[in-house]
Formats: C-alpha cells, structure tokens, sequence
C-alpha cells in the first residue's frame, strides 16, 4: 500500500496510507486537513489537490499555515473511537479552556441515556433560561413535524417537573395542514386537554390586505424573478399568523420548536446579510416574547427521541416548492450541520457571542408594519423610511396589496 508524507512547518514527517487512483482532496478531507492549508507536490512538482495517486511517483503533502495541525488532527480522529453493542448516539462538544485548550468531551449513549439526555437538556433550558413561569400562558405553534410533535409530547411527559402552564396549541392553515390537523396532533392535544385552532388562512389573507389567497400568492410568486423570497414570505406569514392568534387570546407569549440547525443557521443569516436580530433562547419581538425550548437540542437527537418512544408520525405530503427553494437557505442549513460536526457545540459560542454582540449595538425601538402589523426591527437598507415590512413591500411590488 502506497504513502503519502505530511510535512509540519518543524519539518516533522508523517505518512498516511492512501490508495492508487484515491483523489488528492479524499485523502485531504479524509484526515482532516484543510485543502487551503497544504501545498501537495508528486516528485517535488507541484500538483492540484484533484488530481490522484499514481504508480511509482513520491508525494507530499507540506503544511503552510503555522498552526499544530498534529493537536487538532488528534481530536477529530478521537471523535471516531469505537462505539459498544447497544450504542445509537455519540454525543460531543469541542470547547476551549481558559487557557487556550481545545477539549472534547464524548458521551456514547444507549436509548435511555439519549431519552433521559434530550428530557433533561429540556427542562434545564427552561429553568435556567427562565423561559417559563407558574401561570404562564403560551401560544404553541404546533405543525406536526418532527420539532413541534416531540416538544409537544416533552411537555406532556414533564409536566411534573415543569412550572404550572397553560397550553394554547395553535396550526396555521397552510397547504399542509387544510382543515384537519395531523392524527399526531390530534390525538395528542385530546390526550393532554390542551385548547388547539386552526387559525384560518383567510383571516390572516385579511390581515395583509391581499386581494389573493396567500396560498395563491406563494404559487404565484414562484414563477416570478422573486421566487427565492416566497419561503421568508411562508414563514413572516405564519409568525403572524401565530402573533394575530395570541392577540386574540391576550397572551404575549409564543412557542416555537426551533433546534440547534435552524437557529445556527439563522445565525449565520444575520452576519452573513448584517440584519440585526437578537440571540435565542428568549427572543422579545415588540409586545410578544418568543421562547425555543429546544435550543441545545439538534434534530436528529430529537428524531432519535421520537423513535426511541415508539412515536410514529403522520405521513408527509408533498414538499411546497418554496421549501426547496432558495438554494441560499438551504446552504445556512447545510453549512449549520457541517460546522456542528467540525466544532461540536459552537451553538453556545454563538448564542453568547450575538447576545454580546447586541448588548454593544444601539438596538432602536420596534414599529409596527403598517399593512400586516407586525412588530419589526428597522433595518436601515431594507426599509427606508416606508415603514411596511420587507414582506409586504414585496406583495406591494407584485400588486398584491388592496
């Protein structure tokens, strides 16, 4: 078997097994090293990374930046230590010392390890954040999905340990849900005695002002130069959607089943595009106040959950073609996903980082969109003085607005 040599700036050699015909940028990605970092030569010339090892030739792989490559490499490769009969899920989180140490801690749980670790990651966000209190009343934005359904059965299973709460459950009617809510849904509210509504779609087409269904809008719009904005429109609608049904109960606050991934990738939205918006797991929005109790939780730990309980969810119907599109959406969640595997826990990096980040900005007051009401944070490029959010500007754009 063939060997390539990994060079350190201290000349210190190393060599990886590879094989013949094995692609540069594998054997790169394959041991942790950054492409950007190295300088690969085949017989002392140098060569891209996407070429592959040949028969008979000498390579190297020689370090450019001046980092301890060897210190980094070491904690990935532990990450891959081997698992034990009856193992599902390996918990890790990369953080660093006082001192400038990377540690990593490992945690390889059973079935009733992760239960017991998604329960008790849940009430301890709720408890130490202070999301909730004795006689709070929420709005629990219920969809069916994976988040809303394990949330929803979360609290059911921990009322015990939860401060005394009342559940308002709250679908929006979108193209998913209809008239019915999901048998999940369904059986679940029944079986916990919480109040749920569907809350119509035509109510919030009025809150708008469009002379369309927003169902018919969205499709519209789909065929337009505007597609890649019809997810953030699905989405302000339905957050508005759960803000007109709270007001209507005389609550202020919301419950969203947001995980690790849709926050991180939120996050990266916010420094990528510069619109300001505060951190979780508490998020105050004008007069309502937004809670993510499951914040330090990732999908899939919380598909696992499910799984683990025997909880069987409704079959999907078919994805809205917004959902797949923007491509640019879809890359923060990508990334989101990748980057918690390169830094295991950099969610609570980030959440403390925006929150000092917005502690040194000079938040202004919101205002109210003064078509759909929505309490919104002026952002200096997008509004310019007109005071409509950007999601009604748009319907404006396209005519939509009465």
């Amino acid at each position: 078997m063939p060997f390539i040599t990994l060079i350190d700036r201290r000349r210190q050699k190393q060599q990886i097994r590879v094989d013949f015909g094995e692609q540069i940028i594998e054997i790169l990605n394959r041991e942790h090293i950054p492409i950007d970092s190295v300088i690969v030569k085949r017989d002392g010339e140098i060569i891209s990374e996407n070429q592959s090892i040949k028969i008979g030739s000498n390579y190297t792989i020689e370090l450019i930046e001046g980092y301890d490559i060897e210190s980094i490499r070491n904690i990935y490769k532990s990450m891959l230590s081997q698992g034990y009969d009856g193992e599902v899920y390996h918990k890790r989180y990369l953080s660093i010392s006082k001192d400038g140490r990377l540690e990593l801690k490992l945690s390889k749980f059973g079935k009733e390890d992760l239960i017991n670790w998604v329960e008790n990651t849940f009430i301890q966000t709720i408890s130490d954040e202070k999301l909730l209190e004795d006689g709070d009343s929420f709005v629990f934005a219920l969809s069916g999905g994976i988040d809303s359904t394990s949330m929803l059965i979360l609290f059911n299973r921990l009322k015990h340990r939860l401060p005394k709460i009342k559940i308002y459950g709250a679908t929006y009617e979108d193209f998913k849900i209809g008239e019915k809510p999901p048998v999940i849904i369904k059986n679940l509210v029944e079986q916990m005695g919480i109040h749920h509504e569907i809350i119509p779609e035509i109510e919030i087409s009025n809150i708008f002002n469009t002379k369309k269904p927003i169902r018919v809008i969205l499709n519209e719009l789909m065929k337009t130069p505007d597609a890649h904005f019809v997810m953030y429109i699905d989405h302000h609608v339905t957050r508005r959607a759960l803000e007109h049904y709270a007001s209507k109960k005389n609550i202020d606050k919301i419950c969203l089943g947001l995980h690790i991934t849709d926050l991180l990738a939120g996050i990266l939205n916010t420094y990528m595009t510069g619109y300001v918006a505060t951190p979780p797991p508490i998020r105050v929005v004008g007069p309502f106040t937004y809670i993510f109790p499951l914040s330090y939780i990732t999908k899939k730990e919380l598909k696992l959950y499910l799984e683990f309980n025997n909880i069987k969810l409704s079959p999907f119907s078919d994805i809205n073609p917004w959902e797949l599109h923007p491509l640019d959406r879809n890359f923060y969640y990508y990334l989101a996903d990748q980057i918690q595997f390169f830094w295991p826990g950099i969610h609570v990096w980030m959440y403390e980082g925006l929150s000092r980040l917005i502690k040194k900005i000079n938040i202004r007051q919101y205002v109210f969109c003064r078509n759909c009401g929505s309490p919104i944070l002026p952002q200096v490029s997008t509004l310019n003085g007109n005071e409509m959010c950007d999601v009604c500007q748009l319907l404006d754009k396209h005519g939509y607005l009465q």
